[in-house]
């Protein structure tokens, strides 16, 4: 078998594994034993879990992506396009079960790793979200402006809010978080910046 199709054997399994078993009790032996190798075997195709874990979150984010094109393409305004966006971008986290298993202890122990991947992951949504504000300036709904630099800020906004509800609160799991007052916070602001793009 290729490297590179026993890697995505490997990943498809972490999935399953982090999924059942959750980040913390999954083992390098548990993701191994759904693939048929040892934990040396293993670690020929990955340093160790963590490295597993950022393709999965990798592969997860790549199939979100593909969703939200698919919805986005039925949808006819730009705001509702965008606002569609941030709505799917934060309930993310709740639809992935290897995410969604991920305690807030965790985050701050692995801060260096999740702060890579999440630097990385950024990259992408600033790039998808100011292809949508572009879009949306080409038709003549927005000003003209600088798109990516626009979506830099709107994510930056709705990163702020979401962090400060969830300092706020005392929780455990990420899905122990009411995400639905966030979304309406922000819904209200971005709706606010919207609304002074319009020509």
């Amino acid at each position: 078998m290729k490297r590179k199709e026993q890697k995505k054997k490997i990943i498809d399994a972490a999935r399953l594994c982090f999924a059942r078993f959750g980040y913390e009790k999954t083992t390098m032996e548990d993701i191994g034993r759904q693939v048929g190798l040892n934990k040396t075997s293993l670690y020929h195709y990955f340093k160790n879990k963590d490295k597993i874990f950022n393709e999965v979150v990798l592969k997860e984010k790549a199939d979100y992506f593909d969703a939200i094109q698919s919805k986005l393409k039925r949808l006819k305004g730009c705001e509702e396009k965008i606002l569609t966006f941030l709505e799917e971008r934060l309930y993310f986290f709740l639809n992935v079960p290897v995410l969604a298993s991920i305690t807030v202890e965790i985050i701050q122990i692995k801060q260096p790793i999740f702060k890579q991947l999440g630097e990385f992951l950024a990259k992408l949504e600033v790039d998808f979200l100011g292809g949508i504000i572009d879009e949306c300036v080409n038709k003549g709904v927005f000003q003209e402006c600088d798109s990516y630099r626009i979506a830099k800020g709107i994510l930056a906004i709705a990163d702020a809010i979401k962090m400060k509800a969830v300092r706020n609160l005392n929780v455990f799991k990420i899905t122990d978080i009411d995400f639905s007052k966030i979304n309406e916070e922000i819904v209200f602001t971005v709706s606010l910046i919207l609304k002074g793009m319009k020509k």
